[in-house]
């Protein structure tokens, strides 16, 4: 009977028992990592997440190829997934969004420029202040700058900037050529684009100059939707780099 009891076969159950392996971490920390990867659509700085997510998978699927029959295949190619698409997805909305913060920003920076060149700097002045505490443009606008001590002081250290100076002094005499926006950038709430433009004049020697004009802009929400988020927030003139 003994020996009856002995040769009696293992059930399948038990085969399943024995054969077990756990499943290591790399897989599920994978698996993990790319769900929280969404979190790259959200916040730019964390790409790192799926890219962590992309590492994990890659260790995981190099260690189960090593012992085959090893589990969380299933899990690591999900996790690979999840990453890479959002790898992708995050890189691609940031490029559109520079994209459009690009195209936005230099129409505003052409007109900063135009208005000093055309002897407006009382205008030029209002691009370089936030949008909702803007004067209109209107008639009355000298007489506020002529009346408002606060707004004299600020237009008379405005017109000393050696930038402005620069271009009010030569009118239409510069040529003013766009070159290109050297960086954007979007936090979720505020956009900035750096706008670079050549400015090209004749100097007193008779000598062609150009000089390099670049506009910070900065773009945030305004309490009145009718305006332009836009403005001037920075701006300086250096030499053209050789």
């Amino acid at each position: 009977m003994a020996d009856t009891a002995h040769s009696e076969p293992v059930d399948s159950a038990d085969e399943e028992y024995l054969e077990y392996r756990p499943m290591e971490p790399w897989p599920i920390a994978a698996l993990i990592l790319g769900l929280a990867s969404v979190s790259a659509f959200i916040v730019h700085v964390l790409l790192l997440v799926p890219i962590l997510g992309v590492f994990a998978s890659g260790v995981a699927l190099l260690r189960i190829a090593r012992e085959p029959g090893k589990p969380g295949r299933l899990l690591a190619l999900a996790g690979l997934s999840l990453s890479l698409f959002c790898i992708a997805g995050s890189v691609s909305r940031t490029m559109s969004t520079e994209a459009m913060l690009a195209r936005q920003a230099r129409p505003v920076a052409q007109r900063f420029l135009e208005l000093l060149q055309a002897q407006h700097p009382e205008e030029a002045l209002l691009l370089h202040l936030p949008p909702d505490y803007r004067r209109p443009v209107d008639s009355d606008l000298w007489v506020f700058f002529r009346n408002d001590i606060e707004a004299r002081t600020e237009l008379q250290k405005f017109v000393a900037n050696p930038g402005v100076r620069m271009l009010l002094a030569l009118g239409d005499k510069a040529r003013v050529r766009f070159l290109y926006t050297r960086a954007a950038d979007y936090d979720g709430r505020t956009g900035q684009a750096d706008c670079w433009f050549a400015v090209t004049f004749t100097d007193t020697d008779g000598r062609k100059k150009t000089l390099i004009f670049t506009l910070l802009m900065e773009r945030k929400p305004t309490q009145d939707a009718d305006l332009s988020p836009w403005r001037v927030r920075d701006f300086a003139v250096g030499p053209k780099s050789s």
